[in-house]
């Protein structure tokens, strides 16, 4: 799924 992959991303800045 790419737009999981890019909810991941932004999860992992805002964790962060």
């Amino acid at each position: 799924m790419i737009v999981a992959n890019m909810h991941l991303g932004i999860w992992w800045i805002w964790i962060k």
